[in-house]
């Protein structure tokens, strides 16, 4: 139900065709498609089935009251609905399990999280519209389309590079929206070519569609009304923050959103490049942030840029800028290196 085979076998194939195993990219600057915490946490990989629905629905444990500054007027309304598709999902997949397994915790931990975004979001996102598109980088479970689609009325695409969380996002999307889901490595499985995909992506009646990572140069620039990446820009790798912002400052439309959360902190042996200030180095402007403390008043600070420039570096140009024209990180930032001329 969860195997990650066919992603893994599609990551493969871009590997080769965009030319990642090849050259400078190969030798210094490394992939943008790994996840450092993945590959630290081997379980992430062994698990499938429902134990890996389970493993990514219980990633979230706590509870925190939605500040004032951001709590809208239908708060409670949606906290209850999104609760009840979040217990219908685990009950789709996990009929079987007692109470004392402890799940009802982390499906309100879930809850109250999604809610908190949808808040910002619609506090802050003054004119995003009735039926925006919304690019969500790294969706762990994929819980954000439940708010996403039945309450911003968006059409939502689901981004990732990491497999595994790839086959989880696919089962919790089957099972939450059915009909109204594209994959699109389902249809490259079928055949299809990058052209008729990339048709298939403009076409309205998704709900949801999964696009990994490695293909969201089939995404036709300023297509996106919101994107948000939430726990996750400060995880991946000097190559995956640059491939993210390339795609970022290419897709997001003139007046359209980016939201984030997280701790505003990177984490070690990642990268050291602070995306906020790059964002607004690209022509995005604040348009809100909470001031809060992480993990006391709430669970990472949530914070939106709006697109104001128009600036759309390429990746290359993103990699020099920020890391230099002869870094090289290609093997993990534990053994980053200048690499200048001496």
């Amino acid at each position: 139900m969860t195997t990650s085979d066919d992603f893994q076998q599609s990551l493969n194939r871009a590997l080769v065709r965009q030319g990642w195993l090849f050259g400078e990219k190969f030798n210094r600057i490394g992939n943008p498609f790994t996840w450092v915490d993945g590959d630290q946490l081997p379980a992430l990989k062994s698990t499938q089935g429902v134990a890996a629905i389970l493993q990514y629905l219980s990633m979230s444990g706590e509870v925190y009251e939605t500040p004032e500054g951001i709590r809208v007027t239908d708060h409670d309304t949606i906290l209850e609905d999104l609760t009840m598709r979040l217990t219908g999902v685990f009950s789709a997949f996990a009929p079987f399990l007692e109470p004392e397994f402890g799940f009802e915790r982390y499906i309100a931990s879930t809850a109250s999280v999604k809610l908190q975004d949808y808040c910002a979001i619609r506090t802050w996102c003054e004119d995003l519209g009735s039926d925006p598109v919304h690019l969500d980088i790294g969706p762990g479970l994929g819980a954000n389309a439940l708010y996403s689609c039945h309450h911003l009325g968006a059409s939502y695409i689901g981004t990732d590079a990491y497999p595994t969380s790839l086959a989880v996002q696919r089962a919790f999307f089957r099972q939450a929206f059915g009909n109204g889901y594209l994959d699109v490595v389902d249809a490259e499985n079928f055949g299809l070519s990058e052209p008729d995909i990339a048709a298939r992506l403009l076409e309205s009646h998704w709900s949801v569609t999964l696009l990994p990572s490695w293909h969201l140069e089939l995404s036709p620039d300023e297509s996106v009304d919101l994107i948000s990446a939430t726990w996750v820009l400060n995880e991946v790798t000097p190559a995956g923050i640059c491939w993210l912002l390339h795609h970022i400052a290419r897709l997001v439309r003139q007046g359209g959103y980016v939201y984030l959360r997280d701790s505003e902190r990177r984490k070690p042996l990642r990268h050291d490049l602070d995306y906020d200030k790059a964002l607004r180095d690209l022509g995005f402007e604040q348009a809100g942030r909470l001031d809060i403390r992480n993990r006391i008043d709430m669970h990472g600070i949530p914070r939106v840029y709006r697109r104001t420039g128009r600036d759309k570096p390429s990746f290359e140009d993103l990699f020099e800028a920020h890391f230099g024209r002869f870094a090289i990180t290609a093997h993990g930032a534990n053994h980053a290196q200048d690499g200048s001329p001496s």
